[in-house]
């Protein structure tokens, strides 16, 4: 779970208020959600609707998004399909994708947030995630948060930062055998960003 403070002020849940629920990135009052493999069932979504500068997906992938907030820009991508563990990022997903990013400031910073991993060598990475990446080339991507995998891994791909973190699922292991819940705490600025492991005691 990420959370980003680009400035302002970050509320804290408990611990039991983000157990199995979708990762959500809070700015200020504003919380936005992506959905994890945990939460789909029987294969069909939550039905969380994208919301944003380039607005919302329809259909199954409503669940992609992206938004602008104090000049950052974020993108929320569905990366799920289904239950499954090893996954590629879906062909309606991607074509969602691409139309979103050409609506997306080249200049401006930009945070990606999906389910399934992207970084390089990590476990459960999505089978085509150098193909999501590509799509971002051109852009000034900072970060991209990720989960599935529970556990802290960090990759880099030319100047950004891609991680996993540990689980904040009290009934769900790590998979790296750490013991330690958490989230990350973000902070935007000046074009760049930090992230700090804050853990549920």
């Amino acid at each position: 779970m990420a959370r980003c403070d680009p400035g302002t002020s970050v509320r804290r849940h408990s611990a039991s208020s983000v157990r199995e629920k979708p990762l959500p990135v809070v700015l200020g009052e504003d919380a936005h959600a992506g959905e994890g493999t945990e939460q789909a069932v029987k294969g069909s979504r939550m039905g969380l609707r994208g919301r944003g500068q380039v607005g919302g997906a329809t259909g199954p992938k409503a669940t992609s998004f992206s938004f602008e907030h104090d000049g950052w820009q974020f993108v929320g991508l569905d990366s799920t399909d289904g239950t499954k563990a090893k996954v590629a990022v879906r062909d309606d997903t991607l074509k969602w994708l691409d139309e979103a990013v050409t609506k997306l400031d080249k200049k401006k910073p930009l945070l990606l947030f999906t389910h399934i991993p992207l970084g390089p060598l990590v476990i459960y990475r999505a089978t085509n995630a150098d193909e999501v990446l590509e799509r971002f080339k051109n852009y000034n991507l900072q970060a991209v948060f990720n989960g599935h995998f529970h556990a802290s891994t960090e990759r880099k791909v030319g100047q950004v930062i891609l991680t996993t973190n540990r689980c904040c699922s009290f009934s769900r292991k790590n998979h790296d055998g750490s013991k330690q819940k958490g989230y990350f705490l973000c902070h935007a600025k000046e074009g760049k960003t930090t992230r700090e492991f804050v853990e549920y005691k």
